[in-house]
């Protein structure tokens, strides 16, 4: 089974397809759901799609490169502070916390 992959392409296409169906909702509040949140947002998001890959062939490497360098800096810095090391009893004894404050509230 093959995973799917979250790519720059993607995040962008979802975006203005979310973003078509709130303006649908705004402008024409009338208008069927069905055409509103599923139909225009798909068609939307199909073009979009198409256009960028059209124009960006090369969009999906920026953004890996932009993500590796994001985890690399994100991830250096929990290392440099030995933040992961804290972190399982700190959250345990606060999630004991709230079990016992709505238990007994």
């Amino acid at each position: 089974m093959d995973q799917t992959q979250f790519t720059l392409e993607y995040i962008i296409s979802v975006g203005t397809a979310l973003f078509s169906a709130y303006i649908m909702q705004r402008g024409s509040p009338d208008a069927p759901a069905f055409i509103k949140f599923l139909l225009i947002p798909m068609l939307v998001a199909y073009i979009t799609l198409k256009i960028v890959n059209t124009l960006f062939p090369r969009l999906n490497d920026i953004g890996r490169t932009l993500q590796n360098y994001v985890d690399n800096r994100v991830l250096g810095r929990i290392n440099n502070t030995n933040y992961l090391e804290i972190f399982p009893p700190v959250l345990l004894v606060f999630v004991m916390t709230l079990t016992v404050l709505f238990l007994y509230s």
